[in-house]
Parts: C-alpha cells; sequence; structure tokens
C-alpha cells in the first residue's frame, strides 16, 4: 500500500455512496489516507464543494475530482443573483427535469468546464479528473443508437472525447471505454459503481490507464469470483429463479458477465425455468414478497398468492426459497437516510413472519444476519438490489453454508480485486 499517498475525492452522490460502501465493509479502503468531499446530487462548483476542498488541497498530494451528472444544480438558471451576475453562491442540488434543454445544458456545462480550469490552473499535477457519468451515458447512447449511433454519434451538448481534450493529461482518457462492455461497471442510469466499477476506479487511482485497469479487472474478476461461492460448489446442479430485486439483478449480472457461475449452476426466469426435481440438486426460488402499509388480512392473501405460485413451481415442494425483498427494505428502512422509510406500518419488520408462514418450502432464512453484516449486503440508495457481498451472502445460504465463511471468502475475493493494484505498486 502507498501509504505515504494522501487523496482527496470530490464529487457528489457517487463519492457519497463510495464512502458508504467502505463504512459498511462492501469494500475495502482503497489508501490509508483518502478523504472525500461531496454530497448526493451537488454539482462540482458547488460553495460546499469550493470551501471544503480550499480547506485541504494543501495537505493532500492528488485531488480526484469523480464527476457525476453535469446538470447537477440547474436550479441556478432561476436564481437572480445569477442572471444578473453569474455568481453561483448558494445552494443548488438535483435536477430540475423542466429545466433541461440544449441552450440550458450548455450553460450547466460552462459553469462545470470552468470550475475545472480554475482548479487546473492553482493544483496543476496534483489534479485528475474524471468524467465518470459521462463516459457511462456516451457508452449507453452508442449501445442504444442515440445521437447518431457508432460511427455517426455526435450529442448536441456533451460529447466525451470534447470534454477531455482541454485538460490534456489531468483527465483520465475514457473514451476507449465506450467500445468495451462496461455495463457489469454501472449499478444504474446515473453511474453509481458496482463493486466491478470500484475495482476500475481504484486502479485508476494507482496510476494505471483506463484500457489497462479495465482489462486487468476483467482478468481478476474472472480468476477470483469463484470465491463469491462455497467451496465446491461446481459440484453440484443449481438452478435459480424468482420475481425478486435480487433475481433481477443477478439476471443482469451474467448477461453482463459481473461474475462467472459455477458450470452447473443456471439462472431462469419463471416464465421458462423447468424444475424437475431429479434434473437438479438444488432449486431456489428468490421471492420478491414484500410489505409495506398493508393490513393483516392483506398481508395473509399476499402470502397465500406467493405459495400459490411456489406450488405451480414446484410440484414436490423440494423448492428452496429466500425472500429478499422484504428483507432488504428492512435493512435499508434501519439506516438513518431513510428512518423507517418503507416500513410505516411496521416498525419491526415482517421478514421473521414470512419466512415461519412457508412450510414445507425449505427457508433459507436471512433474518439471522446481524444488521452489521447486513448493510453491506444491500446497495446503497433505495433499488434493494444486493451488493456483490450480498451475492456471496445468497450463495453461500444457497448451500447452506454460514456466513462467517461467506464473508471471509467475499473479502478474500475483495481484498484481491480491488486493492491489487496498490499492492502491486507498492
Amino acid at each position: 500500500m502507498q501509504a505515504a499517498k494522501k487523496i482527496a475525492v470530490v464529487g457528489s452522490s457517487h463519492v457519497t455512496w463510495w464512502e458508504l460502501a467502505i463504512e459498511r465493509r462492501q469494500i475495502p479502503q482503497p489508501l490509508p489516507a483518502i478523504v472525500f468531499i461531496g454530497r448526493s446530487a451537488m454539482p462540482i462548483w458547488a460553495d460546499y464543494i469550493q470551501a471544503k476542498l480550499a480547506a485541504i488541497e494543501d495537505q493532500v498530494d492528488e485531488v480526484f475530482v469523480f464527476l457525476g451528472d453535469l446538470r447537477f444544480g440547474n436550479k441556478i438558471l432561476t436564481d437572480g443573483e445569477f442572471i444578473r451576475t453569474g455568481a453561483t453562491s448558494g445552494s443548488f442540488l438535483y435536477i430540475d427535469k423542466d429545466l433541461i434543454s440544449d441552450a440550458n445544458d450548455k450553460i450547466m456545462l460552462g459553469l462545470t468546464l470552468s470550475y475545472l480550469q480554475q482548479l487546473s490552473a492553482r493544483l496543476g499535477p496534483k489534479l485528475r479528473i474524471l468524467f465518470w457519468s459521462s463516459t457511462f451515458r456516451e457508452y449507453y447512447n452508442l449501445e442504444t443508437g442515440r445521437y447518431g449511433g457508432r460511427g455517426n454519434y455526435r450529442h448536441p451538448v456533451w460529447n466525451l472525447a470534447e470534454l477531455i481534450a482541454p485538460f490534456g493529461s489531468t483527465a483520465i482518457d475514457t473514451t476507449a471505454l465506450t467500445a468495451l462492455p462496461i455495463d457489469s461497471y454501472f449499478l444504474d442510469g446515473n453511474g453509481h459503481c458496482t463493486s466491478k466499477g470500484y475495482a476500475f476506479i481504484y486502479r485508476l487511482l494507482a496510476g494505471q490507464q483506463a484500457v489497462a485497469a479495465y482489462q486487468s479487472v476483467c482478468a481478476d474478476f474472472a480468476s477470483w469470483s469463484h470465491l463469491l461461492f462455497p467451496s465446491g460448489a461446481e459440484r453440484y446442479k443449481v438452478n435459480i429463479t424468482g420475481a425478486s430485486i435480487a433475481f433481477k439483478t443477478l439476471l443482469k449480472a451474467v448477461r453482463t458477465d459481473y461474475f462467472k457461475l459455477p458450470a452447473q449452476w443456471a439462472v431462469n426466469e419463471v416464465k421458462t425455468c423447468k424444475t424437475v426435481e431429479d434434473s437438479y440438486d438444488v432449486v431456489v426460488y428468490l421471492s420478491g414478497l414484500h410489505f409495506q402499509d398493508e393490513d393483516q388480512v392483506q398481508i395473509h392473501a399476499k402470502i397465500a398468492e406467493e405459495k400459490a405460485n411456489l406450488q405451480r413451481l414446484s410440484s414436490g415442494g423440494s423448492l428452496c426459497v429466500i425472500f429478499w425483498d422484504q428483507w432488504a427494505r428492512e435493512i435499508v428502512a434501519q439506516r438513518p437516510e431513510y428512518r423507517q422509510q418503507f416500513l410505516p406500518k411496521h416498525p419491526d419488520g415482517r421478514v421473521r413472519q414470512i419466512e415461519q408462514a412457508f412450510a414445507p418450502y425449505e427457508v433459507k432464512p436471512l433474518s439471522l444476519i446481524s444488521f452489521v453484516d447486513a448493510d453491506g449486503m444491500v446497495e446503497c440508495g433505495s433499488s434493494f438490489e444486493p451488493t456483490t457481498k450480498g451475492f456471496a451472502a445468497l450463495f453461500h445460504l444457497i448451500m447452506a453454508e454460514d456466513m462467517v465463511t461467506a464473508f471471509a471468502r467475499y473479502h478474500k475475493m475483495a481484498g484481491y480485486c480491488l486493492n491489487q493494484a496498490y499492492d502491486a505498486n507498492a
């Protein structure tokens, strides 16, 4: 580890989610000395960021600007002082969709570029810039054929190469990534990172160029993702299906080559799932059953409906069930930023009641996992998606392995895949 190096990471929710992911032991910290500056939906030119950065920039070796959506703070376009003088003082957060237009977007782009130029002049080689969300948006637009698609692409306001060019080597050149399959690096349409995305960022922090970092991440995840699964998992035939958020996220992970499943494991949608009992050693149903403000009668009705779904799926009762969606809501509801938001009538949760109601099916209980461990299993925000650590727990739970083993194997993998770049340069 490069213990002597101190980095300030500056940005919006991408930075706050990164910091939370470390606090929740979802991912390891890249450096002993790293400072995060930013707030959700905050523009890079915000007063808060400028003040915090000015106070610390002389104490760090590098300022890493991790850019989210360049429209953040566009409410400033209606501010009288800004209209009169161009001053950006004040608190401007989020994106007002009613203010989105090419003309307004060009103004917002100008504010970002102007502040970055100021930082470049002030910090010199200490500054590094990553147009992260812009990289994802351009990749997505190219993949979906928007704005001319591949070969004829031209966005009316922001084009990645033109964003990077004015800053020379200060800006990390990610243009080549838009031709590579990088879906698995992004959690959502806002460009928040998956663990694989963080692994890529960690390599950039260690000094690797974008394409080399991409190749390194792909190789490491291919080599070490077996640690997400119990030892010997490849010997069993496992079929995973369901209608939960966890199942949909798993299906996406498999389709985008996020990690490799053991050779005899399969992921199938319910409508195409074949669960003949002697075809698989284990058949798993990830249930989407969840409650928010239902009364007791409605709860019993939803439980009965889900039991009927399971009966249609497996006549022999050999199915095992995991109630991810309800459990994930209860975990997120315990986080300070949500304060029971998803459990208005049931502050104590319902997942244990659900797990106990589904005999004779074999229920793999998530409710026994402590919040300290569980917090790192669910992504930030309110998508309720499993993190890579969450997948490790699910895969071990499926095979009746204990969580101590699951988390130990996961953290070993995370150490290899996220911090290996620093170890190699130590």
